[in-house]
């Protein structure tokens, strides 16, 4: 625990440092992701449809059963490929900007950065950011695939595949890290797996910690706010912390042994 509180004293001090450009990249991946989101709500259900819907979203904060039923007929079939193309733009566009993010967080670690950090890291470690975070999808939908099969017959394996997947989330937390610092995507993924074993209770210990404070977005409005600015960044930073710590400590062995040497 000591250990990793160390990490989170160091990450608010860097994150008070590099407030502007970590702020900044999240507002620009928000605004961004949100423009297309939009576009394919806009696309499904038209402008008479999103119209409705704002309207009573505005008027009660949330949707009954019956109005979502009748949200349904608003529906275009004819634009549903728009629908799809506006999600998957979003999608991959949002994860060339978050190579941007850990960029700002992975080098704001050692010293002030500003949002040139972040669009040079998407310029030399975007493709391969978003092949590691491909990689690492495709991964865990197989492992979901033969943990959802128990559930759909015995219903309390629900329960046992969530820990499941906690429990090897330690291997895969930190090959974004590893990606932006430079290294290739199959070997970004050997060496998160290499330090998960390694550091693996630590790293648990971090999970948990990311699950407890994500709870605060279920706060309406202030919550989102203090996850999406705050909580968020600040973990990103203390996995990034995290890795630039251990990653360092062989070659500081290596060194140690040179001079004596």
């Amino acid at each position: 625990m000591a250990y990793i509180s160390k990490h989170f004293k160091k990450s608010f001090e860097v994150y008070k440092r590099n407030f502007v450009p970590i702020i900044l990249s999240v507002l620009l991946i928000g605004i961004i992701y949100g423009l297309f989101f939009g576009l394919s709500i806009f696309a499904l259900f038209g402008p008479k449809g999103v119209n409705t819907i704002a309207e009573s979203y505005m008027m009660s904060g949330e949707f009954t059963d019956f109005e979502s039923q009748e949200f349904s007929e608003f529906i275009n079939l004819q634009n549903v490929g728009l629908f799809l193309l506006f999600m998957i733009l979003g999608g991959i566009i949002a994860i060339f900007l978050q190579a941007g993010f850990w960029g700002i967080c992975f080098y704001g670690i050692k010293k002030r950065v500003t949002m040139k950090t972040f669009f040079t890291t998407i310029r030399k470690r975007g493709i391969s950011y978003f092949l590691a975070t491909l990689l690492v999808l495709i991964i865990l939908s197989v492992i979901l695939i033969f943990l959802i099969l128990p559930a759909t017959i015995f219903q309390p394996f629900i329960l046992v595949d969530f820990l499941i997947l906690i429990l090897i989330i330690p291997f895969f937390i930190l090959i974004n890290p590893a990606v932006i610092s430079g290294e290739g995507v199959i070997e970004s993924l050997e060496q998160s797996f290499k330090l998960g074993k390694k550091y693996y209770f630590d790293l648990i210990l971090l999970i948990i910690l990311i699950f407890l404070f994500s709870l605060v977005s279920f706060i309406p409005i202030i919550g989102s706010l203090l996850s999406y600015f705050l909580i968020s960044p600040l973990f990103t930073l203390v996995i990034c912390s995290f890795y630039i710590d251990v990653k360092q400590k062989p070659e500081k062995i290596k060194k140690q042994k040179g001079k004596r040497k």
